[in-house]
């Protein structure tokens, strides 16, 4: 399922304005994490990335799907 390209400006614009909020960063790095607020295009790279790495780990430990 692909969203519109148009929803997904509106809810990334939304979403980044949200995630550089003071506050909110403030409470994250107070938990331990961290605000990374990026393009659709950069969170697909990431995502694809770690599907990749996680994979070949799971891989190479023998791991089998259930």
């Amino acid at each position: 399922m692909h969203l519109p390209q148009d929803i997904v400006v509106k809810l990334n614009t939304t979403l980044v304005r949200g995630l550089n909020d003071p506050e909110l960063r403030r409470r994250y790095a107070e938990e331990g994490g961290e605000v990374v607020a990026s393009s659709p295009a950069d969170f697909w790279m990431f995502f694809t990335a770690e599907i990749d790495k996680w994979d070949g780990v799971l891989r190479k430990a023998g791991v089998k799907p259930q």
